[in-house]
């Protein structure tokens, strides 16, 4: 798989509710499927993604109660 592809799992599983040791799992994955993945890189476009969605739900939250 190439960068793209790992970028693309990495924004799924943000939208998601798999849990942190599963995500570890798939990234032990990734490193023996591709000796250049970036786990580093990977976890942060996670992360990033994760905070932008949870973002996006409170407001959504916020909306509905009002």
């Amino acid at each position: 798989m190439t960068r793209t592809h790992y970028k693309w799992f990495a924004r799924w599983l943000a939208t998601t509710q798999v849990s942190e040791h599963r995500i570890n799992e798939l990234c032990d994955y990734f490193v023996e499927d591709n000796r250049k993945f970036n786990r580093d890189l990977f976890m942060f476009v996670y992360n990033k993604n994760k905070s932008e969605y949870d973002e996006y739900n409170r407001q959504l939250q916020d909306r509905l109660r009002a």
